[in-house]
């Protein structure tokens, strides 16, 4: 039995097979109008049609009403001393460091890195290249790479004794150790930025953005408010409406339920308010993807029904 297992297990064998790709055959294959109608009537049950809608979107886009809101600098300045307190920028340093860690550290570890800090610091104070020293021997992950630089700093978001240092110091003032609970700290301040207020023209952009943010949000919703109240009067003018209130008008006939929208692409917030809808019926207003809002109204549906041979005869031809 194990010597013919053996063989079994190195065994190869060379198949020669001839493949009849269906393909080749579709073409060959004529079935009659007999031969039709029989397999219809035989397999009825599997073939209906789905249900179709015929609907109408009107369609709001932020970034139309966006283009033609227009904000006056008289608008701006207004918002701007009106939250003054929002534009005020607290004092802050932009320094840079190098760690030796301590945090977990067992007593002799401690003393290493103490010799190593002190060794450090001598090279930065005289002269060393701060940033290449930093590099190769910081073991803070988060700035180590970068030269040791930490960016700008506010009072209350580093440790008191790392604080207390860099909001003393002068400009390019290079601390002696400074020790916090997680090592020894070797510091350069690089920058320093008194308490200010921002002033207009640095801040005019990002109120004007607000300005047209809130403007646009509450202008469009006035707008599909006014136009749905319209339709709700009268559904079958949807075009004339859509044109009144410059809003994009999607026609969309005989589609499928569930299908995406032309124009829109998947809209399932369109499909979820068809499902409940009968004809002539307009949808609350819609909020879509792509800071869109819609109104829909439902000219037709024609429900789920089982299909005629005439609606299926390429199917079953087919199949």
């Amino acid at each position: 039995m194990l010597f013919r297992s053996i063989i079994e297990k190195h065994q190869t064998a060379k198949v020669d097979y001839v493949a009849f790709p269906p393909a080749k055959f579709r073409d060959q294959v004529k079935p009659t109008a007999d031969d039709l109608r029989k397999a219809f009537e035989a397999g009825k049950a599997q073939y209906s049609l789905p249900e179709k809608q015929s609907f109408q979107v009107l369609v709001a886009d932020q970034a139309k009403f966006e283009k033609a809101l227009a904000v006056t600098d008289a608008q701006l300045r207004a918002a701007y001393a009106s939250s003054m307190d929002s534009f005020r920028s607290p004092e802050r340093v932009k320094v840079r460091h190098i760690l030796l860690m301590t945090q977990g550290k067992s007593d002799a570890e401690k003393k290493t890195a103490l010799t190593k800090a002190q060794d450090l610091l001598k090279q930065v104070k005289a002269g060393g290249d701060f940033a290449d020293l930093a590099k190769k021997n910081s073991q803070d992950p988060g700035s180590a790479q970068n030269g040791g630089d930490l960016g700008f700093v506010v009072r209350g978001q580093t440790v008191p004794n790392f604080e207390k240092f860099v909001f003393s110091a002068k400009v390019n003032e290079i601390s002696d150790l400074v020790t916090t609970e997680y090592g020894y700290h070797i510091i350069q301040v690089l920058q320093k930025e008194a308490a200010r207020v921002k002033p207009f023209e640095e801040v005019k952009a990002n109120i004007e953005e607000q300005i047209k943010k809130q403007g646009v949000n509450e202008k469009m919703q006035a707008v599909m408010d006014q136009a749905r109240a319209a339709l709700l009067k009268a559904p079958t003018t949807a075009a004339a409406i859509a044109k009144q209130f410059d809003l994009e008008l999607l026609p969309v006939t005989d589609a499928n339920s569930g299908a995406p929208v032309a124009g829109l692409g998947p809209a399932p917030e369109i499909n979820s308010a068809l499902a409940n809808m009968k004809p002539d019926e307009v949808s609350e207003t819609l909020v879509l993807a792509g800071n869109k809002m819609a109104v829909v109204v439902l000219n037709d549906k024609t429900p789920t029904r089982p299909a005629n041979f005439a609606d299926v005869e390429a199917k079953v031809r087919e199949n």
